[in-house]
């Protein structure tokens, strides 16, 4: 039996903590992978609200980059994962915080997006949020939005309105080869990445964690 040296121990815990990243006790992977691309790590931070700590969220990137803007406008692939923390964090308080970002990235200007703002928010209701959860929102180029919830993709196509009518978007709906939804348009990819990254984020101290700038 091979003696395991001191040295080789060094080695495996160091290519650990390469590996990933943890933060208020959440570990995040290095990368994560959707529609046969890998994103990586770009940064990470906490979503503080009323001095609580209720999510960690992470930014990945197909090519790692500090410029918001660029990040916001770019037709690449990239992903952001929110870990829930906090059970303050419910599913009516998590619908605000991403409307009230979504108004504040864009300006106000919401009204062509929102069909496809009340798709998303159906992500964080469809099931009682706890802490733990972990929702991934990736984006496409070519094709659009995807959300899944603990690693379980959400399908738009089984939400209807108050009226139990569909969405007039989802017929518009696209699917990446693996069948997965995607809501289609890079102008509700930019605000909806802008919630955290915009001139007017929802959290500076989160936006310069996730730019990995801080």
């Amino acid at each position: 039996m091979k003696k395991i040296t001191p040295f080789v121990v060094a080695l495996f815990f160091l290519n650990n903590l390469v590996a990933q990243t943890k933060i208020s006790g959440v570990t995040l992977p290095a990368k994560l992978g959707f529609a046969g691309t890998t994103r990586e790590l770009n940064g990470a931070g906490v979503r503080t609200k009323y001095f609580v700590k209720v999510y960690v969220a992470g930014l990945y990137l197909k090519e790692k980059s500090k410029d918001p803007q660029a990040i916001i406008n770019d037709d690449k692939p990239m992903s952001i994962r929110l870990q829930i923390i906090s059970s303050m964090l419910t599913n009516d308080v998590m619908i605000k915080y991403i409307r009230e970002g979504f108004s504040r990235s864009l300006a106000g200007k919401t009204e062509p997006y929102k069909e496809h703002l009340d798709l998303i928010c159906e992500v964080f209701s469809s099931e009682p949020t706890k802490v733990g959860d972990v929702y991934d929102i990736h984006y496409t180029p070519g094709l659009g939005i995807s959300a899944s919830k603990n690693g379980k993709p959400y399908m738009f196509k089984n939400v209807k309105n108050k009226l139990g009518k569909p969405y007039g978007i989802l017929l518009h709906l696209k699917n990446t080869k693996e069948g997965q939804d995607v809501l289609p348009g890079i102008g509700f990819k930019k605000g909806l990445f802008g919630i955290w990254l915009s001139n007017d984020p929802v959290d500076v101290p989160l936006k310069e964690g996730m730019l990995g700038i801080k």
